[in-house]
C-alpha cells in the first residue's frame, strides 16, 4: 500500500516549487534513515528523492545545502571533463526560483535526483565489495582534488578535532554528572593513558603537512551506492556532513567499521575482532582509487588513522555515558558505555595489528 506523505494541497505547493520533469505519480516514505525525513517522488519522466532536513540537527542548514551545492557542482564538472557517467553523482535539484532548497511553514525542503540502478549494503564480508567501496572513497577524494576546501563550512565545528574531543572528555570526566566515573575506571584509564592519538592527525592538518580537503565524515558502509547488476561503485549518499578535514578522517572511519567483526553495540567483547582481509580489500580499492591523488605524508598515515578514529568514537560514547547519554540515543540504560567498550576493545585489536597494518600498506603504496 503507498503512503503518501502531504495532503493533495502540500503536496502540489512543495513539489510546485521545484523544477521537476513530468507529472507526479506518488509521493512514498523512502529510506531507513534517524534525523531527516525522506520521500520517494515518482513522475512520469523520472524519480527524485525530496527531503525535508532536521533543522533541530542541522541548525545552519543552509550551511549544509550550499557545502553539498558546491561541492556536486564540482563533482558534476570533474565527471564532464573526463568524460565520465554524470547520471551516477547526486546533484541538487534548484526551485523554480533558482535556489537550492525551499522553506515553506517552518521547514527546509530539498530535492535530489535519484541514482537509478543502485543499491547499499549494510554490511558485508564480500572483499570486493569492499574493495569497490574503497575505490568509491578514494574516486570520490581524487575527484576533489584542486577544490579550495575553504570554501564551505563546519556545520559541526571541531566535529573530528580529536584533541578539543579529548578535553571535552576530561571536563566529562571533572564533572561526573551522571555519577557513574567510578565504575567504569579501567575505561577512562584506556582513554587517558592515549592522550598522544588525539594530536597526530590535527597538529599535521594545522602545520601544512596535511592538505586541508573536503572530507565525507559519515563513511559507514551504507552511504556507498554500488549498481545493483555489477556491483560497481555509483556514489556517495548522505552529504550534510561534507566538511573541511582530512582524507584520513573518512579512510579511519571506513576501516572503523568494515575491518570491525562486530557491531557498535556487541556485548561479547570476545567477537569485536579487526579483520585484516577486510582492511587490506578497502586499503586496495582506496589506493586505486585516490591514484597520485594523494601525498606522501598522508599515506604514510593511513593504517594510523584507523585507530585514531575508532578511538575518538570511542571516547566520545564513553564520555557521553559520563554525561548521562545527553548526546547519543539510547535504548538501554547501558547503551553507551557498550557502545564504547566495543571501539575501544577495536582500537586495542588495532593496535595488536598494526605492524602487519603497515606492512600491507607498503604492499599497495609504494612511494613511503
Amino acid at each position: 500500500m503507498v503512503r503518501y506523505v502531504f495532503h493533495e494541497m502540500d503536496f502540489r505547493e512543495i513539489l510546485g516549487n521545484f523544477q521537476i520533469k513530468g507529472n507526479v505519480q506518488s509521493v512514498k516514505a523512502f529510506g531507513a534513515g534517524h534525523i531527516n525525513e525522506t520521500y520517494l517522488v515518482s513522475t512520469d519522466c523520472a524519480p527524485y528523492i525530496l527531503q525535508s532536513l532536521n533543522t533541530q540537527v542541522f541548525k545552519n542548514y543552509e550551511g549544509v545545502i550550499d557545502n553539498i551545492a558546491k561541492v556536486t557542482s564540482f563533482q558534476r564538472e570533474k565527471y564532464l571533463k573526463e568524460g565520465k557517467d554524470i547520471e551516477k553523482l547526486l546533484y541538487l535539484i534548484k526551485t523554480k526560483d533558482n535556489n537550492n532548497f525551499l522553506y515553506e511553514n517552518g521547514k527546509c525542503y530539498r530535492m535530489f535526483n535519484f541514482i537509478k540502478d543502485s543499491m547499499v549494503y549494510q554490511q558485508t564480508d564480500d572483499l570486493n565489495i569492499l574493495e569497490e567501496a574503497g575505490f568509491g572513497l578514494g574516486d570520490f577524494i581524487a575527484t576533489l582534488n584542486g577544490f579550495d576546501a575553504t570554501q564551505i563550512c563546519e556545520v559541526i565545528p571541531n566535529f573530528h578535532n580529536t584533541k578539543i574531543r579529548y578535553e571535552d572528555f576530561k571536563r566529562a570526566l571533572r564533572e561526573d554528572k551522571a555519577f557513574r566515573a567510578s565504575a567504569v575506571k579501567e575505561d577512562i584509564q584506556f582513554v587517558l593513558d592515549r592522550e598522544n592519538y588525539c594530536s597526530i592527525i590535527v597538529d599535521k592538518i594545522q602545520s601544512g603537512v596535511i592538505p586541508l580537503r573536503v572530507t565525507h565524515n559519515d563513511t559507514k558502509l551504507n552511504n556507498f551506492m554500488f549498481d545493483n547488476k555489477t556491483n560497481k561503485f555509483s556514489c556517495l549518499i548522505d552529504l550534510d556532513t561534507i566538511m573541511p578535514g582530512s582524507l584520513l578522517y573518512d579512510f579511519g572511519d571506513a576501516i572503523r567499521i568494515a575491518a570491525s567483526e562486530a557491531g557498535e553495540e556487541e556485548r561479547d567483547l570476545s567477537k569485536v575482532k579487526f579483520n585484516l582481509d577486510n582492511y587490506e580489500a578497502f586499503l586496495k580499492g582506496f589506493l586505486k582509487g585516490v591514484g597520485n591523488n594523494i601525498k606522501k605524508e598522508e599515506a604514510k598515515l593511513l593504517h594510523i588513522s584507523a585507530k585514531i578514529m575508532t578511538f575518538e568514537i570511542g571516547m566520545r560514547f564513553l564520555m557521553d555515558y559520563l554525561d548521562g547519554d545527553v548526546y547519543f540515543k539510547v535504548h538501554e540504560e547501558d547503551m553507551n558505555l557498550v557502545r564504547a567498550r566495543t571501539q575501544l576493545k577495536m582500537v586495542h585489536e588495532i593496535e595488536q595489528h598494526e605492524k602487519e597494518m603497515e606492512k600491507i600498506l607498503y604492499k599497495y603504496y609504494n612511494n613511503i
